[in-house]
Order: structure tokens, then C-alpha cells, then sequence
């Protein structure tokens, strides 16, 4: 599989944080715990981003492990997203 097209940015670092953040409240963490472990996944997030520049050999390998992160919370992590935002269609 070719992962050329995927670009780790700020933007899609976002998105990331929010599907990991709402994946963690899925799993029924609330309240100021939920704040911490949002706090403690953008950090270590952005602490990863920022280190593909420290370590350029580390690039490819925290590329990839963002993609499989990015694919593996779209199943999951975008309709739950959609879901809670978006008004109910009523057939």
C-alpha cells in the first residue's frame, strides 16, 4: 500500500487527536479524567510530530504509525463523530 498521500500536518494531527479523544469517551471515560487523557494524547501526539523532524530516520516508521492510527479510527472513531453532531434523519 502506497502511504505517499497521507500527510502528517497540524490539521490532520488534529482531526487525530479528536477521533483518538472520542474513541477514549466511546469507552466511557468522562469528566475531568477525559480532559487529562485528551491533554496527554495531543501532547505525546504533537511530541511524535515534532520528533520526525529531531530524528529524519524515525519519519517514515511515525508516518506510518499515524496512517494506521488514521485508518484504524475512521471505522470507528468518524461515525461516532458524525453521529453524536449531526441531526437524526427521521424515515
Amino acid at each position: 500500500m502506497d502511504i505517499s498521500n497521507f500527510v502528517v500536518n497540524p490539521v490532520s494531527l488534529a482531526l487525530l487527536v479528536m477521533f483518538l479523544v472520542q474513541f477514549v469517551k466511546d469507552l466511557g471515560l468522562k469528566g475531568n479524567m477525559l480532559r487529562f487523557v485528551s491533554l496527554a494524547i495531543g501532547a505525546i501526539l504533537a511530541f511524535t510530530f515534532k520528533l520526525r523532524e529531531l530524528e529524519p530516520a524515525w519519519a517514515t516508521y511515525i508516518d506510518v504509525s499515524f496512517f494506521v492510527l488514521a485508518v484504524g479510527l475512521g471505522a470507528c472513531g468518524l461515525y461516532s463523530l458524525i453521529d453524536e453532531r449531526l441531526p437524526k434523519l427521521k424515515i
